[in-house]
């Protein structure tokens, strides 16, 4: 895209024919263009210009833009296989401060409801079970206190609780509630769309943020370094306003993805094109239609697989939970998880301002009469029925009884089976280490101690406990360099897990690093699955040791990204390490005191390359005057 930056001369004249154009123009070396222009009607000049000068834009993937130098940094955080999930979900909401007075609003509007629906009869199903569900609300021994109250009372007080609660929240649940109360009857009969009411001012909309609130980044920043290449489905994400936010946390501060896809799915194709702009410019996002009640093989998504799968108050508007959990199963990876973000409210605010809605009475011959949503304890059982394990996490978003949402975390169950035979490898002098080979045995696997020189039983993976005293490479002789030799000669198709002290992090002897490139080379030159683990302490943190071996043994090859080799073991959490990109001009602008930064154009025009640079700082001398610039206008010509 090209800009005009230069114009040195232009006169036009007013022409009512059509005109016969000339043009000419020339390239410069820095890829601008320059040139002029003539439009003739007959004998007559229109329009005349000279001394054109047009600068190219910045283009993203013109190599003159881009940072010059490929720098990145190795960092290391925890894995999120190794940590309790229960911490990694906040509430960003004190539901107490509102709840109280929204179930009083939800007694009053139910019963004026009740008042309202006496006698009616309505041709539409789903309204006739809200009516009978409306009845039996009213009913319950918290309404008789306000059986008394005549119509005027009620809607004075329907009113009042909703100024109180016009600048909370809560505001919009408020809202939607008096408008369904005033509207029941012609919702009732058809006159009226209970979706068109509440998406006036954006009403919708606001509700399902007040629902959805809660805090995911620890979740997804830790999930993204355990796996930077993550592919992820959101079912049911609608207009695309909770993918906006998951999005956020899913990129690098440079704005590089965490994902190698989003796939935003509805079972509407009319939320598509309203996502489509929400989201415009995000990359790696696929939008597609997807009802999760049926078969996804059915719908395109047959032999793919996800690593995260995110449902927010989505799977429960579905005829039988079972059916729909077993189709979420098909689209889930081995070891991937399921976000499950379900209502769970002891508050009938929801049923009441969704209950005009068909499909909130979908799941009636589920068992679900009341209400389409169900505790966590049977999302736990329905789960497990279908190939999950039981739940990893459950979070909710407001102290109980305010609560209005459970976060759930599911993974399923794999059927792999790692061997349980397992050889231990020492120095002969070594004592053993008794605490992991309990660690080990609690978790299935049989050891047996051998120590190096032994000749090795076939077939098993291998924990090497050789750097327990002093570092094993620091000062090997030769025979002791030969058995490690044939140690791995003879390793064949077994893995190996090499203890060692920290390298990575809070290194404290650097000569243990000789492992981590002995074990680099091993993987490269040989082929051979050789793992290594960090660890202060092999006793103390022989559980988490225990841990990390069956992952090295458990997991696949199948990633891009291939399987974990290097763990290390630090304040009581395992960490892996990533690479990430940075720039490297940016990283250099250090604040000091003896440089000044000033705005510098590498090459004119490129907005791309505008950058900061630093340079030594000048001091005032005779009559030079400081001028602090507050604000600035640059053009295209500025270099």
């Amino acid at each position: 895209m090209m800009l005009p930056t230069v114009v040195e001369s232009m006169s036009i004249h007013r022409c009512s024919r059509d005109v016969n154009v000339s043009v000419s123009a020339a390239s410069t070396p820095d890829g601008g263009i320059i040139g002029k222009a003539m439009c003739v009607v007959g004998d007559t000049v229109v329009l005349h210009m000279s001394g054109v000068c047009l600068s190219p834009l910045e283009d993203a993937n013109d190599p003159d833009t881009r940072d010059s130098h490929a720098a990145a940094r190795h960092t290391w955080a925890p894995h999120i296989d190794f940590m309790d999930l229960q911490g990694l979900i906040k509430p960003t909401l004190d539901r107490s401060a509102f709840t109280p007075a929204l179930n009083e609003l939800t007694q009053l509007c139910l019963l004026r409801s009740q008042r309202s629906l006496a006698g009616l009869e309505s041709s539409l199903p789903h309204m006739r079970i809200f009516s009978a569900w409306i009845d039996r609300q009213c009913t319950k021994s918290e309404l008789l206190s306000l059986i008394s109250l005549d119509d005027a009372s009620i809607d004075l007080r329907i009113d009042q609780i909703v100024g109180e609660l016009s600048q909370t929240p809560a505001a919009c649940a408020a809202l939607a509630m008096r408008r369904i109360c005033t509207s029941v009857v012609q919702i009732f009969t058809g006159e009226a769309n209970a979706m068109e009411i509440l998406r006036e001012d954006d009403l919708l909309s606001k509700m399902y943020f007040l629902s959805e609130a809660c805090d995911r980044s620890l979740f997804l920043k830790h999930l993204t370094h355990s796996k930077p290449n993550l592919k992820i489905l959101e079912i049911g994400a609608g207009t695309g306003a909770t993918s906006k936010t998951i999005l956020a946390h899913l990129a690098l501060p440079n704005g590089k993805p965490l994902y190698s896809r989003y796939a935003f799915t509805d079972i509407s194709p009319a939320f598509l094109a309203t996502a489509k702009e929400t989201l415009k410019g995000i990359p790696n996002v696929d939008f597609l239609t997807l009802d999760i009640s049926r078969d996804p093989a059915e719908q395109g998504f047959d032999h793919q697989k996800f690593d995260l799968i995110i449902a927010t108050n989505v799977l429960h508007a579905t005829p039988t939970l079972r059916q729909t959990l077993a189709n979420v199963r098909t689209l889930l990876a081995d070891n991937g998880r399921l976000l499950l973000h379900e209502l769970c409210s002891t508050s009938k605010w929801v049923d009441y301002v969704w209950g005009p809605f068909p499909g909130w009475w979908d799941g009636v011959l589920d068992g679900r009469v009341d209400e389409p949503y169900v505790t966590p304890q049977r999302w736990n059982s329905e789960l497990i029925s279908v190939g999950f394990k039981p739940l990893d996490a459950v979070i909710f978003d407001a102290e109980e009884p305010f609560q209005m949402n459970a976060i759930m975390i599911a993974s399923p169950e794999r059927a792999y089976t790692p061997a349980k035979r397992l050889t231990l490898l020492c120095r002969s002098h070594d004592s053993d280490p008794r605490l992991l080979i309990e660690q080990l045995d609690s978790r299935g696997f049989a050891v047996s101690r051998f120590n190096l020189g032994d000749r090795l039983p076939v077939g098993q993976d291998v924990i090497a406990a050789l750097d327990e005293a002093e570092p094993f490479f620091a000062n090997v002789d030769q025979t002791t360099l030969e058995q490690f030799k044939d140690m791995v000669g003879s390793l064949g198709d077994s893995r190996i897990m090499w203890l060692t002290r920290p390298c990575h992090m809070h290194c404290q002897d650097p000569r243990y690093a000789q492992a981590i490139g002995v074990a680099r080379t091993i993987r490269s030159e040989m082929l051979l699955g050789f793992a290594t683990c960090e660890t202060t302490d092999i006793g103390s943190d022989s559980g988490l040791i225990a841990d990390v071996f069956s992952k090295f043994q458990s997991q696949g090859t199948e990633d891009i990204l291939g399987p974990d080799y290097e763990f290390a073991i630090c304040n009581g959490a395992v960490h892996v390490g990533r690479f990430y990109p940075f720039s490297l001009s940016n990283a250099l602008l250090i604040s000091d005191a003896s440089n000044e930064l000033i705005l510098t154009l590498t090459r004119t025009g490129r907005l791309g390359t505008l950058q900061w640079s630093p340079k030594p700082a000048s001091t005032l001398c005779g009559d030079d005057v400081e001028v602090v610039t507050h604000a600035v206008g640059l053009n295209f010509v500025v270099s």
